[in-house]
């Protein structure tokens, strides 16, 4: 394995602690950081998952100007730094990758 494939995985299960950590701190109470999978923030940042931002804001037909902005930071990081945020950070791809390396996906692909 690379150099840069250690440090890909390396992001990549740190990121995806870190979004279940977070929850679970929360329960006790430490607020430093706050959030889940869809959605998280730090302080006065937030941060939330553009498809699920869209969703709300169709299906309440508001608008709501934190959400787009929430909305627009991971859309703008994805534009300046290309596949190195959704490759390395982005907890969708991980999960995705997580489940491709279980043998049972391998299985249920040779059957279809």
């Amino acid at each position: 394995m690379s150099t840069l494939r250690r440090w890909r995985l390396a992001v990549q299960i740190l990121t995806l602690g870190l979004l279940f950590l977070i929850p679970w701190l929360n329960r006790r109470g430490i607020m430093a950081a706050f959030g889940n999978l869809y959605a998280w923030g730090a302080g006065p940042l937030t941060v939330a998952d553009p498809a699920v931002a869209l969703q709300s804001l169709l299906g309440r037909a508001r608008v709501y100007g934190s959400l787009l902005v929430a909305a627009v930071i991971p859309l703008g990081l994805a534009l300046v730094f290309g596949k190195a945020f959704c490759g390395w950070m982005c907890p969708m791809n991980t999960l995705i990758e997580a489940v491709n390396w279980l043998p049972l996906t391998k299985v249920v692909a040779r059957l279809l």
